[in-house]
């Protein structure tokens, strides 16, 4: 079985990482044979974002591009005040993209871009710490 994490990142933490992509099934079956994940349900509330799961444990996340979007993986960064972060993000020269989101009880974010222009995001623990597999 795979190594386990059960409580939040800390601070500063690389914690999760999901792809945007045009063609979501394609993506599904190249990483189940690559990776050997498998995958819960897409979410209709989240426009069909699912998650990769190892051995039962949430590794990553896909979800299907909208038009326009361009298709990346974006990693996130752990961080105890989401908040603090995006300001942070700013005020060291970098870009926030449409500002903090609530995510309900599974946690908050913000996606932002550095000061060269490479995305990246930042997550606020709820229920949904990030990956809660490691050292794979």
């Amino acid at each position: 079985m795979s190594p386990r994490r059960t409580t939040p990142w800390p601070a500063g933490t690389p914690c999760w990482l999901d792809l945007v992509t045009p063609d979501l099934d394609a993506a599904k079956t190249f990483y189940a044979a690559t990776l050997g994940w498998d995958y819960g349900p897409g979410d209709p509330e989240f426009g069909g974002y699912c998650l990769a799961e190892v051995d039962g444990a949430p590794a990553a996340g896909l979800a299907p591009a909208r038009p326009g979007m361009t298709p990346a993986w974006t990693l996130y960064v752990a961080t105890d005040d989401v908040d603090a972060t995006a300001s942070a993000i700013t005020a060291a020269g970098g870009t926030v993209q449409g500002g903090v989101m609530d995510l309900g009880p599974t946690g908050r974010m913000v996606v932002a871009n550095d000061p060269m222009g490479a995305q990246f995001a930042a997550w606020e623990a709820g229920e949904h710490i990030g990956s809660g597999v490691h050292s794979e």
